[in-house]
């Protein structure tokens, strides 16, 4: 299911995700319950998982995330004002890890949907290692492995992910300074932790500069695409640099974040997206593939409709965080794409009575669920070519500055990538 939900799932540096030693793996966590599973599947040991102890409360819960190795942790807005007690967790964390095992650790805590850290890192992994350390002298071995995940859009389905895993710390490194001041050691390596994570990711200092960076991203792979892997590597050099270039050369900054923002101010106002502005417009042979393609699309489309919908409106409706609409897509679709596909292919069988023709229906179902869906992105890019080609002959001189400025911009902005 995860490789169909997320259509790209990229390792950069696996050799640190290969590992016999105890260890703890960190991750930022910008999409709840799917963060930790995309760094375990890549660890070829089994992971126990450190999660919040508001999972536990109900039946279901408490057996699903007992039966899936979790271990709960009190935070202080579960515990309605008395005191956290986390002795018992961080016991049984302390334990797990002297038997050669592994935890995940989400170590900010809370989840926040930015590509940037965001909230700091807690102090509780740097206390479960330098704890577990402790009561062996040292000797354990124990290393913290952090891991930048960035998604492309955390909610969307089929969408991308990269997971991006860094060097091991190993916390025996903290001997002297743990022996010296225990305190003062946690806080150090949760900074060097929280350092750490920052290069993994596509950092910024704040929402504002995250937009920044984002929408710059967007203008540089509209002129020149790169797959997924590379367009994430060239979108942190480019948001690296775009940060020095604040330091050494304020007026410059100045100068691309104000015309940055001109821009797409300029194209919302006009319904316009980045990548229609320099597109080639739509071709014969595009028509000729959406009407060949349609029936295609519906067929998959209807007899999909029902598995697409339900989780999604389950998102929507549930009253949650945001954060979590992936999970709840992910694992009510686990039920729901069986339920139908499995009273679709019974009543297919009822009215055939023939296996020959049932088997090639239950084949149909993933295949051209797929294909509808992949038919519907390209058609939204359709339309917004078809939309950029109708303003420029209606609005030929604001379009032109739109085009001139977008072109200069992306010039500037990979000559930026080189300096």
């Amino acid at each position: 299911m995860f490789r169909i939900f997320y259509s790209k799932s990229v390792v950069i540096n696996q050799k640190h995700l290969n590992f016999k030693n105890p260890c703890i793996t960190i991750s930022n966590h910008p999409s709840t319950l799917t963060d930790p599973l995309h760094v375990a599947k890549n660890i070829p040991k089994q992971v126990f998982f450190l999660a919040n102890a508001s999972l536990f409360k109900s039946v279901i819960g408490g057996w699903f995330f007992n039966t899936f190795y979790c271990i709960p942790v009190e935070r202080p807005k579960d515990v309605e004002g008395r005191k956290i007690q986390n002795d018992k967790a961080f016991e049984r964390a302390d334990q797990h890890l002297d038997q050669g095992g592994c935890l995940y650790i989400a170590a900010q805590g809370y989840s926040q949907m930015v590509r940037r850290l965001g909230n700091k890192l807690k102090t509780g992994t740097a206390r479960i290692a330098l704890s577990a350390e402790s009561n062996n002298d040292f000797n354990l071995g124990l290393t913290i492995v952090p891991v930048g995940l960035t998604y492309a859009n955390p909610t969307d389905f089929r969408t991308g992910v990269i997971i991006n895993a860094g060097q091991h710390v190993k916390v025996a490194d903290y001997k002297t300074a743990y022996a010296e001041d225990p305190i003062k050691t946690v806080k150090q390596l949760t900074k060097d932790l929280e350092d750490r994570m920052r290069m993994l990711l596509i950092d910024a200092d704040d929402e504002e500069e995250e937009l920044l960076i984002h929408r710059i991203e967007d203008l540089v792979n509209v002129k020149t695409p790169l797959k997924f892997k590379d367009n994430f590597l060239r979108t942190q050099k480019l948001g690296q640099a775009f940060r020095q270039l604040k330091t050494s050369s304020p007026n410059k900054y100045q100068h691309l974040k104000t015309q940055t923002t001109k821009h797409f101010e300029e194209l919302d106002k006009l319904a316009l997206k980045p990548e229609a502005v320099l597109a080639k417009a739509n071709s014969l042979s595009d028509i000729l593939i959406f009407i060949i393609g349609f029936p295609v699309f519906l067929y998959g489309w209807i007899n999909n409709f029902l598995p697409n919908f339900i989780p999604g409106l389950l998102a929507k409706k549930i009253k949650i965080y945001i954060g979590y609409a992936s999970t709840i897509k992910l694992m009510s679709g686990l039920f729901i794409y069986p339920i139908f596909y499995g009273l679709q292919i019974y009543l297919i069988q009822h009215f055939f009575s023939n296996k020959w023709i049932t088997l090639g229906y239950m084949l149909s179902l993933p295949i051209f669920g797929l294909l509808a869906w992949a038919y519907r992105k390209k058609y939204i890019r359709y339309k917004k070519i078809s939309h950029w080609n109708k303003k420029r002959k209606e609005q030929k001189s604001e379009t032109d500055e739109i085009l001139n400025r977008q072109t200069e911009l992306t010039d500037e902005l990979k000559a930026l990538i080189r300096l």
